[in-house]
């Protein structure tokens, strides 16, 4: 059987880019706060890096910049996953579509 090729010219990556936001902020941020653990977590989160803060003194802005840089890292590999996830949806509806597995 010849396998029936999927050719998005752009359309697809630039449909998974506007959904990427979006559907991030709304799993991650939105439908997660609603579970206590998340709240928990966070809360924890929050006091750990005050303590760390505090004991850091006058060299706080390091862990700022941590921080940051976590939470940009946290991001990309959410994005990443995301991205990830979508193709492979796609390639499996594909194959169920075209070649009946």
């Amino acid at each position: 059987m010849i396998e029936k090729q999927i050719t998005s010219n752009g359309i697809l990556d630039k449909t998974i880019e506007s959904l990427i936001e979006e559907r991030l902020f709304y799993t991650a941020c939105g439908k997660t706060q609603e579970k206590a653990e998340y709240d928990k977590l966070r809360k924890e989160l929050i006091y750990l890096g005050d303590s760390i803060k505090n004991l850091m003194g006058s060299k706080q802005s390091v862990f700022e910049q941590y921080e940051e840089s976590s939470t940009l890292y946290g991001n990309t590999l959410r994005q990443n996953s995301y991205r990830q996830g979508f193709t492979d949806g796609l390639k499996l509806l594909k194959d169920i579509l075209f070649l009946g597995q």
